[in-house]
C-alpha cells in the first residue's frame, strides 16, 4: 500500500493542475538550490500546509528521503515535468509525449521463427490435452498471503482512527473518531498483531494443508510507521516473520517469498547495483533476505536474487517468475534517474519465458505491486502489458499485492482492443490497514496449471473482538476464519479465462447487483467508506482500475 496521505492521495496515475505544478514547482527549487536542507523545506512546508499529515510526520519523512531525493534530481536528465508525468500521472508531462515518445519505448526482444512455432504449437498440444483430460484431478493449488504489515508495537485499547499514519500503539493520539483497539486487530489505521498472523499461519498449516503445493508470500512484511523505521527494525521483523513461517509450515510444501515496498529503507526506494550507486545501495536488504529465504529460493538463482531481488523458480512443468516490483513503482524515485527498465528485469523475464517456453513449462508470475496505470510507471506497463501479450499462451497466473483490496487487472491486445489477453490478481491483503478484514486465498488450477476458480477467506474482526470481550477470563480466544466467496459461484463465471473476467466486469454498468457484490468483496464485508460509495463512484473505480489499455 502507499506510505502515506500525501503519496497514496497525490500519486496514484491521476492529477489535477494544481498537483502538476506543486510538483514541477518543488523539482525546480531542490535543482536550484541541491541540498538536503532545502528538499527537507520544500517537503515538510507542501506536507503539512497542505493538510497531508502533521508536522511531524512530514520533517521525519523528509529526513529519511532527503539525501537520496537531491542525488536523483541532481543526477537525471529529466525535465522537471516529464520526471513528473513519470511519478505523478502523464498529463504533468509538459511536451505532452509521454509515455509514447521513442525515449519512453523500451526495447523488448523480438520471437524468432523458432520461438513462434512453439508457442503456436503448445497452445494446440493444450486443447488436445484438455479435450482428453476435462476430468482429471488436481494436486497444485496455490495458497497466496499478501500485505501482512506486522506491526510488533500493536497494542490492544490503544488508539485506533488517530491523527498518524498508524494508530494502535501506545502513545497514538486522541480524537473525536477514535476507539480502543481490539484484541484480534482493528480498523482505523492499524496493522496486523503478532497473535493474528500465528493464527492465520496455523489456520492454513492445520486446517488447509492437502489444499496446496505452493505458498505465495507477496510482500510488505514491515509496518506503515515509515517515518519512524530503520534497517535495524525491517530486519528485526522480516526475522520474527520468518521464525513463524517456519514453526508453522508443513514440510514438502514450496514457498515462494516476495519484496514489496515497505521492505526498502527509506520506503519504496530501490536503487539498482546496474547504477554503481553504492552509497544507497539496497544490497543489505537482499543479503538479509536471501540469508532467511536461502533454502526457498533455488541455490542457482542466489546471485541473481542477491543482486536484484528477483528470481525465478522450478517445479518440474511448472516455473514461477517472482519480480521485483520496485523496479517499476512510480514512488520508487530512481525511476527519474533510470527510467528504461530499472534492474534490467523485463529483459530478465523476456529471458525466462523463453527458456520456459523452451523447457514446456507453463509460467506463474509473482510480484507485490500489481503494474497498471496507478502504481507503475506507465511506458513500463506499456511493455510488460506487450510481454503478456506474447506469451499469454504459457502464462497461467498473475498474483500481486499491495492495494491490500480484493481486485484484479485486465490487459488487453495491441491488436484487438477488446480481447483481454491477460489477467491479474490484487490479492487481498492480511493486514486490516485500509479498514479491511484480513484474508487470505487459495487457488484452484487444473491438470495443466490453468486457474480454474479461487476461494477467499477472512476474519470478521469486528465478530470476532467481540467474542472475546464476552468470553470469561478462563477461555482461550481462538480465531474463525471463514469460507467467503468462490469466484465463479459468485459472479457465474464458466472460467476464470481472461475473456470472461473481461465480460463480467463489462457487465458491471449495467447490473447494479453485480457491482454491489464486487464492491462487498472488494472490502471483505468491512469498511464503511467502500460500502457506502455511491453507484457512480463504484463504477468509475472499476472502470479506471481493471481494465488496463493504453
Amino acid at each position: 500500500m502507499t506510505t502515506h496521505k500525501l503519496l497514496h492521495n497525490s500519486l496514484r496515475g491521476e492529477a489535477s493542475w494544481l498537483t502538476c505544478e506543486l510538483c514541477s514547482t518543488a523539482i525546480s527549487l531542490i535543482r536550484l538550490y541541491p541540498s538536503v536542507s532545502t528538499t527537507q523545506t520544500v517537503f515538510v512546508q507542501m506536507c503539512s500546509s497542505l493538510g497531508y499529515e502533521e508536522r511531524h510526520i512530514c520533517s521525519g519523512i523528509a529526513d529519511l528521503f532527503g539525501e537520496e531525493f537531491v542525488y536523483i534530481l541532481s543526477n537525471s536528465k529529466l525535465s522537471h515535468t516529464e520526471i513528473c508525468g513519470l511519478v505523478i500521472a502523464p498529463r504533468c508531462s509538459s511536451n505532452n509525449d509521454y509515455p509514447y515518445a521513442p525515449k519512453w519505448i523500451i526495447p523488448l526482444t523480438k520471437l524468432n521463427s523458432t520461438l513462434k512455432e512453439m508457442l503456436i504449437n503448445r497452445q494446440s498440444e493444450e486443447e488436445q490435452s484438455l479435450n482428453k483430460n476435462l476430468a482429471k484431478a488436481n494436486n497444485s493449488e496455490i495458497l497466496h498471503l499478501s500485505d501482512i504489515h506486522l506491526d510488533m508495537y500493536y497494542q490492544m485499547n490503544a488508539y485506533a482512527s488517530c491523527s498518524e499514519p498508524l494508530c494502535c500503539r501506545t502513545g497514538s493520539s486522541h480524537s473525536s473518531k477514535s476507539f480502543h483497539a481490539g484484541y484480534w486487530g482493528s480498523f482505523g489505521n492499524c496493522d496486523t498483531t503478532i497473535r493474528t498472523l500465528e493464527s492465520l499461519i496455523s489456520t492454513v498449516a492445520n486446517d488447509y494443508a492437502d489444499q496446496y503445493r505452493y505458498l505465495l508470500f507477496t510482500g510488505d512484511y514491515i509496518a506503515h510507521d515509515v517515518w519512524n523505521t530503520s534497517k535495524q527494525e525491517i530486519i528485526t521483523t522480516t526475522r520474527k516473520l520468518n521464525k513463524i513461517f517456519r514453526q508453522n509450515i508443513p514440510e514438502g510444501k514450496i514457498v515462494i517469498p516476495v519484496i514489496g515496498n515497505h521492505e526498502g529503507f527509506p520506503v519504496n526506494q530501490f536503487c539498482p547495483p546496474q547504477l554503481g550507486i553504492r552509497r544507497f545501495s539496497v544490497q543489505w536488504l537482499y543479503e538479509e533476505l536471501l540469508d532467511q529465504w536461502k533454502d526457498w529460493i533455488p541455490a542457482d538463482m542466489h546471485e541473481t536474487f542477491r543482486e536484484n531481488g528477483y528470481y525465478s523458480l522450478s517445479d518440474g512443468p511448472t516455473r514461477f517468475i517472482v519480480l521485483n516490483m520496485n523496479y517499476c513503482a512510480r514512488l520508487n524515485f530512481w525511476i527519474a534517474y533510470d527510467h528504461i527498465d530499472l534492474g534490467d528485469m523485463l529483459k530478465w523475464m523476456e529471458s525466462e519465458l523463453q527458456n520456459a517456453l523452451q523447457w514446456k513449462q507453463i509460467v506463474y508470475i509473482a510480484g507485490h505491486i500489481i503494474p497498471d496505470n496507478e502504481e507503475c510507471a506507465t511506458h513500463w506497463t506499456i511493455a510488460y502489458n506487450d510481454i503478456i501479450e506474447k506469451y499469454s499462451n504459457i502464462i497461467k497466473g498473475q498474483f500481486f499485492g499491495h492495494t491490500h483490496m480484493d481486485e484484479i487487472r485486465l490487459y488487453y491486445s495491441n491488436f484487438n482492443r477488446s480481447k483481454a489477453i491477460g489477467v491479474a490478481y490484487a490479492t487481498p491483503s492480511v493486514t486490516t490497514y485500509g479498514d479491511v478484514n484480513p484474508a487470505f486465498r487459495l487457488y484452484n488450477t487444473n491438470f495443466l496449471g490453468t486457474i480454474v476458480d479461487h476461494r477467499t477467506f477472512y476474519l470478521n474482526l469486528t465478530e470476532s473482538n467481540k467474542e472475546f470481550k464476552l468470553a470469561s477470563p478462563m477461555f482461550t480466544p481462538q480465531a474463525k476464519w471463514q469460507f467467503e466467496y468462490s469466484a465463479r459461484e459468485a459472479f457465474n463465471m464458466s472460467s476464470l479465462s481472461p475473456q470472461e473476467w473481461h465480460r463480467v466486469m463489462s457487465t458491471i454498468k449495467d447490473n447494479k447487483k453485480i457491482l454491489d457484490k464486487y464492491y462487498q468483496f472488494y472490502g471483505r464485508y468491512s469498511g464503511e467508506e467502500v460500502k457506502m460509495k455511491p453507484d457512480a463512484a463504484k463504477l468509475e473505480l472499476v472502470t479506471n482500475r481493471v481494465f488496463v489499455r493504453f
